[in-house]
């Protein structure tokens, strides 16, 4: 059922009757923020775009907000070893599981994860979405009905935000990088967004 439904949905993009939301682009500002922790101190440093690698008297990264169109790696030791996370261009993150004393930019436009999102909708109808920041997506019939979300794989590296109006208002409901939903029996969602959110929900 669900391999027909693909197909079914296949044949509808390609007739027109649902369309693929757009690509957003990073942020226009430029730079990275970056809030470096200590026992005793807290500094915000904002960097530029150019490649290259930056740390601070062995603080750690809480906090960094990578405004450039390229991908941001976060290294666990001052001399670039260690554990090692992605920041997407245009993204934020935060909630690491470990320290990280070093960030350095780079020129790669892409995004760390090149995943999907798999969502099944009322009526067992599957779809499934590449991990495209600000992008937003609903399902629904050409007279207007939408059909609210049954269940939701997150493959993707950033928050997911379930609204409850197609228009994206309503009660929200966040699933966690490389997380699940499953449909309750109190809320139902019509539209999903894909956010520039790399932290835990």
């Amino acid at each position: 059922m669900q391999r027909f439904a693909r197909f079914f949905i296949a044949a509808l993009v390609g007739a027109g009757f649902l369309a693929a939301a757009p690509a957003v682009t990073a942020s226009a500002s430029s730079g990275v923020q970056v809030i470096w922790v200590s026992l005793y101190t807290k500094t915000t440093i904002t960097y530029g775009c150019s490649s290259g690698a930056h740390s601070h008297n062995g603080d750690t990264i809480q906090f960094i907000a990578n405004s450039c169109g390229d991908r941001v790696w976060l290294h666990q030791y001052t001399n670039g070893g260690g554990g090692v996370y992605c920041v997407n261009p245009g993204a934020i993150a935060s909630g690491f599981s470990q320290g990280h004393q070093q960030f350095q930019t780079t020129a790669n436009p892409n995004i760390c994860v090149g995943a999907l999102t798999y969502v099944t909708w009322s009526g067992q109808y599957s779809t499934q979405y590449n991990c495209i920041q600000g992008a937003t997506h609903t399902f629904g019939d050409q007279y207007g009905n939408y059909f609210p979300i049954v269940s939701l794989e997150n493959h993707c590296n950033v928050r997911i935000w379930l609204h409850e109006n197609a228009n994206g208002t309503g009660a929200t409901h966040c699933v966690t990088p490389y997380g699940n939903y499953g449909n309750d029996y109190y809320n139902s969602y019509n539209q999903l967004q894909m956010s520039a959110d790399q932290a835990p929900c």
